[in-house]
Order: C-alpha cells, then structure tokens, then sequence
C-alpha cells in the first residue's frame, strides 16, 4: 500500500509554501459509507481514501466545518453484513467532499487500493 500523501510535506498553494498538518498518511479508498447528522436519513458517500484517524467522503455534502456526524460502515462477511458505527466531526469541506476525523480512530478495513 502506498499512500495517496506523505504527511508534513510541503505544498504550493499560489506564491506561498505551507506544510500538510496531517498526523497520518493517507491511503486510496474505495468504499461507501452512510453518513447521519441531526438524525436525518443517512447518506450513502463514497469513500476517497482514510488514514488511521480519518476520512475523505466524496461529493457535495450539506455539512458545515465543526458538525458532529454518525458514520455507518457496512462490512459482508459470507452472508452477514456487519454493522461498525463511529462518531465523527467534520474537520473540512470542499466542492468536492469533506474530511472527518473519528473520534475513535482504528478505521475498519476498506478494501485499500484493492482494484480487480
């Protein structure tokens, strides 16, 4: 596995140089997720890639900078689906998704650069 991007490297951003304030690497993801805040319907996101404290979900997202959120990974082992929820807060948002940090970090599992 290699990561998507080396944590505290230097990044170009216009005429200034600033450093990547990650803990961890990032590692390329593809999975969904199902996201729930203020206990609307959950949203199916897609997962772009997860450190070991966090995600980036695709898309764009009604979510503010700041919001406590449930995350809701669903893992099929034979014929069982597998539930594994986590608190999360929303640490960023882009037009093209946002980051959440876990509260708890430990990320299950979910299928890290594994293309068929």
């Amino acid at each position: 596995m290699r990561p998507t991007h080396e944590t505290n490297h230097r990044m170009s951003k216009g005429n200034r140089t600033t450093f990547d304030r990650r803990r961890s690497p990032r590692y390329a993801a593809e999975a969904f997720v199902y996201l729930s805040q203020n206990g609307l319907r959950p949203k199916r996101c897609r997962v772009i890639n997860q450190s070991s404290s966090g995600v980036f979900l695709r898309g764009r997202l009604p979510l503010i900078k700041g919001l406590a959120v449930e995350l809701v990974f669903v893992s099929h082992d034979s014929a069982v689906a597998k539930l594994d929820r986590r608190q999360a807060i929303v640490m960023h948002v882009s037009p093209h998704g946002a980051g959440v940090l876990l509260y708890h970090p430990g990320l299950p599992r979910l299928g890290v650069h594994q293309r068929h």
